[in-house]
């Protein structure tokens, strides 16, 4: 009796044991059954916020591209109208840079030989009040050191009116406004909490901004310098040519750059060129040379070819000239603002200029002599040397500016924007006709007259620019690599 009873109760607590075993393991698959469903829905949901965040960074990426399309900064597109394969705009754009430059010469030749328009000498006495400057004070700058002080105050007037677009500056602003902008705006917390707990990496890649300096700001950065330094030297090695040789001279062989540009095309890059870039090179060059004889006094000796040292400088500048177009086609190209391109060189020639005149001031300085110490004569040449490129500037305000905001600044922004869909060797055709429109700029504003030789030659530029359009413009310079 004991015994069955013993092992019934065995039997029982066997039975028990198994049942609760059982239902332990119902319970485990239940359990493990939730947990892969919560990891699943907590995976959807994951996938949902980066499918959102990726979403708004494609609505922020739109929204960028629809904006910069609106501006002036927009990449050209192809769909616009053409003319012999080549946009309507970008020759344009050219030919409106090319007439700026034109209109340069008679404004700077005005400031050299210290003549007034319109109301300037009634500015220039109110800047001289302003600045506290008087006659004896101006001017102070010897004749041969002018031209780097003009530079100084014409290229660093162009840079402070482009400052705002100065690559990097906008990535400051912008984020600026996003931070406020983020303050202003309100989420739901219950939903932002949830998605910071399921995964804070998400939320807080959202909020990594682009670095201030960008690759993109860096490449810009780069062709800046590099064009700015082609500018400043074009500028500079003229300037000098200009202390040994006579204007006419200076601008003939300063045209050289049209002649140069297809060649160092050729010789540096390894592009073929056509034959009809050639031709209409050599005619434009021969036309520049005509109208340089015309307003030089036809055939006198100023324009003899021998050349001289000051000749030889002025070539020099032609070939950095013909450079900063040559790099301009690629700067253009691989840069996508082409304004923060603009500040970029704009502030590298500012540099540049300032460093070459401090090394004009600290000579004269020296020459000087009763300097103390080291820091006095620093601080001497610094004052100095941004005296005398204020009172350029306070000498021929209006000139100033309209050199600096409008043959500088915006000349140099519609070159860069104009020379993005048209190679080098036919943007340089488009530029000979500078000096055209500079006579015509001058017949305006000053009275001066072409004589025959003159409008030949006028003729002949504007036939190698009509030509090089109608026989060179066509197929892509990708198919003429050498």
């Amino acid at each position: 009796m004991s015994v069955k009873s013993t092992r019934g109760h065995t039997y029982s607590s066997t039975q028990g044991l198994s049942q609760s075993l059982l239902t332990m393991s119902l319970g485990s698959r239940v359990r493990l059954r939730r947990r892969s469903d919560l990891q699943q829905h907590d995976l959807k949901e994951r996938s949902g916020a980066v499918e959102a965040l990726t979403d708004v960074s494609t609505d922020e990426e739109s929204l960028e591209s629809i904006i910069d399309d609106k501006t002036l900064d927009a990449k050209s597109s192809s769909n616009g109208p053409m003319l012999w394969g080549v946009p309507v705009q970008s020759i344009i754009l050219l030919n409106i840079a090319a007439i700026i430059w034109g209109t340069q010469h008679a404004v700077i030749k005005s400031v050299v030989d210290n003549i007034s328009i319109g109301p300037d000498a009634t500015i220039k006495e109110w800047l001289r009040g302003a600045f506290g400057e008087h006659d004896t004070a101006v001017g102070a700058v010897n004749d041969g050191d002018a031209a780097a002080y003009f530079t100084l105050a014409r290229f660093g007037l162009a840079a402070l009116l482009a400052s705002p677009y100065t690559p990097g500056v906008g990535s400051i602003m912008q984020r600026i406004k996003g931070r406020v902008s983020d303050d202003a705006e309100e989420f739901d917390a219950e939903e932002t909490a949830a998605l910071t707990n399921r995964d804070h990496s998400l939320v807080t890649s959202t909020k990594d901004e682009k670095p201030i300096i960008s690759d993109q700001n860096l490449l810009t950065w780069r062709y800046g310098l590099e064009l700015g330094i082609y500018m400043f030297l074009g500028y500079a090695f003229q300037a000098v040519g200009l202390e040994t040789t006579t204007a006419s001279r200076s601008g003939f062989l300063l045209y050289l750059n049209v002649k140069l540009v297809p060649f160092f095309s050729f010789m540096i890059f390894g592009k073929r060129i056509r034959t009809s870039t050639w031709i209409s090179a050599l005619v434009a060059f021969l036309g520049t040379a005509l109208l340089t004889l015309d307003n030089s006094g036809e055939m006198n000796s100023d324009m003899s070819f021998v050349l001289n040292t000051g000749d030889l400088w002025s070539i020099a500048a032609a070939g950095a000239s013909a450079m900063f177009i040559l790099r301009t086609e690629a700067a253009s190209k691989a840069v996508s603002k082409s304004s923060e391109l603009n500040a970029a060189s704009l502030w590298t020639v500012s540099l540049l200029s300032f460093i070459w005149t401090l090394s004009i001031t600290s000579q004269n300085v020296l020459a000087d002599g009763d300097l103390a110490t080291n820091a006095h004569m620093a601080a001497t040449t610094i004052r100095q040397t941004i005296h005398a490129t204020l009172s350029t500037f306070i000498d021929h305000p209006l000139q100033m500016f309209y050199l600096s905001a409008v043959t500088t600044t915006l000349a140099n922004f519609i070159q860069s924007k104009g020379q993005r869909d048209l190679s080098a060797e036919r943007a340089s055709i488009i530029y000979a006709m500078d000096p055209v429109y500079g006579a015509f700029v001058a017949n305006l504003l000053l009275g001066e007259q072409l004589g025959t030789i003159g409008w030949i030659g006028s003729g002949l530029i504007f036939a190698a620019a009509a030509t090089n359009a109608i026989f060179d413009f066509g197929p892509s310079d990708d198919d003429y690599k050498r």
